[in-house]
């Protein structure tokens, strides 16, 4: 089933146009520039900031409603899927039987706004993935972090 997924780092949880960010972006420098050619630096930076926001806002909801966002989506949950039969989720790390990979912390807040259950998992397992792990330790720190410790089975 891998193969026919094709995983790759470019697939994140959640689904956004590829136009929205290139587009804001675009729009922020064009606004920056005839800002700055009309001596007014900051109504520049301010205007720019606000248009290509609404732009990406905008473009991000229409996306929802074409074909090419399901078909997204779709893909997503069945990697989300396929990464949930994969790795094993584990209590206790046992040094006879399991070897550790690499450890780190995974934030519950995505830019002061909080993320999904859903896709704080799929951000451990795309990691677990990337590592060839075979299973995951959880370990909440906190509220706002969870640490993560991925592990291989020794054999």
């Amino acid at each position: 089933m891998e193969n026919d997924l094709n995983i790759s780092d470019k697939d994140k949880f959640m689904v956004t146009s590829p136009i929205a960010n290139m587009g804001g972006a675009i729009i922020f420098l064009i606004l920056m520039v005839i800002g700055i050619f009309t001596n007014d630096f900051w109504a520049g930076l301010i205007f720019g900031i606000f248009i290509s926001a609404a732009f990406r806002w905008i473009v991000n909801f229409l996306y929802i409603f074409t074909p090419f966002f399901h078909r997204k989506q779709e893909r997503i949950d069945k990697i989300y899927e396929y990464f949930k039969q994969s790795f094993h989720t584990i209590i206790n790390f046992d040094e006879q039987k399991h070897e550790k990979i690499d450890e780190f912390s995974q934030d519950k807040k995505l830019n002061s706004a909080k993320i999904t259950d859903d896709e704080i998992m799929y951000n451990i397992y795309m990691k677990a993935y990337k590592a060839k792990a075979d299973a995951i330790i959880l370990n909440s720190i906190n509220n706002d972090e969870l640490r993560c410790t991925l592990v291989k089975y020794k054999k």
